[in-house]
């Protein structure tokens, strides 16, 4: 129950990458998801492996100056792709420790990826952005949940 202590810790590594510092989310949301996992349970230490694609996977960005952007032309795809991405480290921590249940996760990690919103207020000079609460809130709930169960 404690690995779920991560999910604020990933929200909000969510919402400083998107306001003060790309790398807050690759390094924060690893970090934090690994760390808890190592630090809150007694099972295999590989299962955090899959958590640390997401160094990787939230470097590529999903913006119109992105890489991905530059592949598939289109907003859409770009979201959609980015969103699989997403869920991958999810799918992978699945497959290692047999929680099939967790599945039901995946589409609303994915999904999570489409929202478009704008800010609902500020702190100091940085913008609440509920797209990135939403997307931190998603990825963090599912791999907790899928490297300790419920």
């Amino acid at each position: 129950m404690l690995m779920f202590l991560c999910v604020p810790a990933v929200v909000l590594f969510f919402m400083l990458g998107g306001q003060v510092s790309k790398l807050f989310r690759p390094i924060g949301v690893t970090l934090s998801v690994s760390t808890m996992y190592l630090l809150t349970t007694n099972d295999h230490p590989l299962y955090v492996i899959p958590t640390l694609l997401y160094g990787g996977i939230l470097l590529i960005g999903y913006g119109e100056n992105s890489q991905l952007m530059k592949w598939l032309k289109t907003e859409h795809k770009v979201r959609i792709i980015y969103g699989i991405l997403l869920a991958l480290p999810v799918l992978l921590s699945i497959s290692l420790t047999q929680r099939w249940e967790v599945l039901i996760s995946v589409p609303f990690v994915v999904a999570s990826n489409m929202l478009r919103m704008g800010s609902i207020g500020k702190i100091g000079k940085y913008d609440i952005l509920p797209t990135d609460i939403v997307r931190g809130l998603a990825v963090g709930l599912a791999m907790s949940w899928a490297l300790l169960g419920a």
